[in-house]
């Protein structure tokens, strides 16, 4: 259960610095565009993947704060003797 969980903590760390880099990097996108053109900028499909990387994240998490919904995993303060 504890690499399970240490796992999920990883994978939400992951998605965590991907979506500050993705943030990033269309923030510098958008200041480039916006010199060379002076209009603001799509996103060439960044949008998507920052949502797909919260998506991910949101999921994790989940898992993390509740065991997954599915009624069959426990948190540690909810077992005897833990």
């Amino acid at each position: 259960m504890l690499s399970a969980l240490i796992f999920v903590c990883i994978n939400i760390l992951v998605a965590d610095e991907k979506l500050a880099d993705y943030i990033k990097r269309l923030d510098e996108s958008d200041a480039d565009e916006e010199k060379a053109t002076g209009s603001n900028g799509s996103g060439g499909g960044m949008a998507e993947k920052i949502a797909a990387i919260k998506g991910k994240r949101d999921r994790h998490k989940a898992l993390l704060d509740g065991g997954g919904g599915d009624g069959n995993t426990r948190r540690r303060s909810d077992r005897s003797g833990c």
